[in-house]
């Protein structure tokens, strides 16, 4: 196992969450400002690295898990959307809770199947003319040897 391989291992994923959750407590506003913070920024930038790099592990399993897929698919419109259903204040009854939560999985799924996956297709196509235009306009790049 190389060294890199290595640090993937579920013992140091521990020990990086730890890390962070403990850099996060630093009781000196300086010091967590300039050690702290960073300390645990780059202790998540690890357990993402870990946990994005497919490591066979309960948590890789469960973050692979096709609901929790799903929920990652509709993330950015679930972003978009809560702030209408979730604005306190108001006395909207589309923003009490429970029945804003289903109304902003709706709307996410709406924005999602009505905007981005349209434009996700034109994407594709527009990708592959692109492509296809400069595969036929371009000659194909020639090996040289270095003598």
């Amino acid at each position: 196992m190389t060294k890199h391989k290595s640090l993937l291992t579920q013992r140091w994923m521990l020990l990086a969450a730890a890390i962070a959750v403990l850099a996060n407590y630093i009781p000196s506003t300086k010091v967590t400002w300039l050690i702290g913070e960073s300390v645990m920024n780059l202790s998540i930038a690890f357990v993402v690295y870990w946990a994005t790099t497919g490591q066979p592990s309960a948590i890789g399993r469960a973050l692979n898990w096709p609901p929790l897929v799903f929920i990652g698919v509709l993330s950015y419109s679930l972003y978009l959307y809560q702030q209408p259903f979730t604005h306190y204040g108001v006395n909207n009854g589309l923003a009490a809770f429970p029945q804003n939560i289903p109304l902003i999985v709706l709307a996410a799924l709406a924005s999602y199947l009505l905007i981005e996956v349209p434009f996700l297709r034109l994407r594709t196509r527009l990708e592959a003319s692109i492509i296809g235009s400069r595969s036929a306009s371009q000659p194909a790049p020639h090996a040289h040897s270095i003598p």
